[in-house]
Formats: structure tokens, sequence, C-alpha cells
């Protein structure tokens, strides 16, 4: 079941982080946004991580409390414990690179870029503090965000 788990997120990180690169313009890139969105309302919900790290490490120690330890356990799993700094180490760049991506699909559908820069900023910051006023007034930005986009899918 671990391996499942370590899978299908590296599966989900690999699709976030290549989809503008693969795909064209399409029906689906606002489902991506909205998807990307959410994932990082998630994140504020679960203190910083992912859910399905969370998933992971709960699945492992049902005692686990979310927000305890950050580290991408599950992903280890996947590389090996060996590789373990290095994974932890390309996090930041690698979302980076996923904000771009994210850049990408907003300004090939009209909206505004900056919301890269916002959800960029939100990463970084969730990697640096646990701060709740900090997360609180993300969780709503994204909230408008997320409004936005579906304000003009439906249009």
């Amino acid at each position: 079941m671990e391996k499942i788990i370590t899978i299908l997120h590296f599966l989900f990180f690999l699709f976030f982080l290549t989809y503008a690169f693969l795909f064209p313009k399409n029906w689906f890139d606002v489902y991506y946004l909205l998807l990307i969105f959410t994932t990082a309302l998630s994140w504020t919900v679960c203190k910083g991580e992912c859910l399905i790290s969370v998933l992971f490490k709960k699945y492992k120690d049902p005692n686990y409390k979310i927000g305890e330890n950050h580290s991408v356990d599950d992903l280890s799993l996947l590389f090996g414990e060996k590789y373990k700094p290095y994974v932890e180490f390309l996090i930041k760049p690698i979302m980076a690179l996923q904000s771009y991506v994210v850049y990408l699909v907003l300004i090939r559908n009209q909206l505004n870029g900056c919301y890269a820069v916002v959800y960029f900023a939100y990463i970084l910051g969730l990697m640096m503090t646990s701060d709740l006023f900090y997360q609180v007034s993300f969780f709503f930005f994204f909230l408008y965000i997320l409004i936005k986009i579906i304000h003009k899918v439906w249009k």
C-alpha cells in the first residue's frame, strides 16, 4: 500500500509539473488550475503538508499529527533513503518550476499571471513558517482566485 501511495503522489506531482508542456490549451486547463489551487488550499488545512503525504504518514503511524513533520517520506521511499536529502533540497526549485507551469496555463487562458507569483510566495511561506495568520490570509486569497477562475469559465 505504501508503494501505491508513493507512486500516485509522484504521478500527480509529475502531472502538475509537466502539464503546460505536454498539453496545448484545452478545456481541461481550467480544471488543472482548480486542482492546483485547491491543492494549495489543502496545504493550509494540512499545516503545510500535501494531503497525500499526510495519508502516507498516517498509514505508517496512525498517531501521526498533521504538520508535525514536513519531510517527504513517501518520495524517499520511491528514491531511497540515501537520496532523501537531495529530494528535500530539490522541492523548492521544483515548486518554483511548478509555479512557472501555473503561470503558463494562466496566461494562455487570459487569466492574471500574478496569481502564479502569489502561488509561489505561498509555497515558500509554507515551507518557512507555520504562522496561522499567514496561512489563513493566503487561504482566503486562494478562495478569491478560485472564484475568479470559476467565473471566467462560466462567463
